[in-house]
């Protein structure tokens, strides 16, 4: 009865052998950071400057930096060899309290956005300011993946739960005899 036992579990294992595809290497895309918009001053003048830098954005590429969605940009910078640039850019005389200011790169679509309260509060009022003070701004979650895995991983759980099942039976059946 032991040698039958054995061919079963040697023939299991076989099969289980032969059903997991060998896997292919592992690959993963290379990290690219989100494109960042830094300013000096969070709390500029009315119709003031302030002093703009844009982080991982392409090497080279043009970038516009626009205020609320205007058509026409502020400024344009272009990316050094490390995705970086600084410039200085004139707010608008006609523009005050919280505004949006975006960096929009012209070749790749990225897009970088920072807040600020053109004007302060002598001119936004206290309730606009303490809105901003109590509300702290909600980063995103990190992405997890979509939810679906891989083949392989679906199948080396397949595996292993034939491996567990087969022990389980073996446990069994040696309680079974008694010697």
């Amino acid at each position: 009865m032991r040698t039958t036992t054995r061919a079963v579990l040697a023939g299991v294992c076989s099969a289980t052998a032969l059903a997991i595809p060998a896997a292919a290497p592992a690959t993963a895309a290379p990290y690219t950071p989100d494109p960042l918009l830094q300013i000096n001053l969070f709390n500029p003048i009315l119709g003031g400057s302030i002093t703009v830098t844009v982080l991982n954005f392409a090497t080279g590429e043009l970038i516009d930096i626009t205020l609320n969605g205007m058509d026409l940009p502020l400024g344009t910078l272009q990316a050094k060899s490390d995705g970086t640039a600084t410039g200085v850019v004139m707010l608008p005389k006609n523009v005050l309290c919280e505004q949006t200011l975006t960096a929009t790169g012209r070749e790749s679509g990225s897009v970088a956005t920072s807040s600020m309260l053109i004007g302060g509060l002598n001119l936004c009022g206290a309730q606009t300011a303490t809105e901003r003070t109590l509300e702290p701004t909600l980063l995103a979650a990190p992405s997890t993946g979509s939810g679906t895995s891989s083949p392989a991983v679906a199948t080396a759980a397949a595996a292993g739960l034939a491996v567990v099942a087969g022990a389980g039976f073996l446990a069994r059946r040696r309680k079974s005899y008694r010697y």
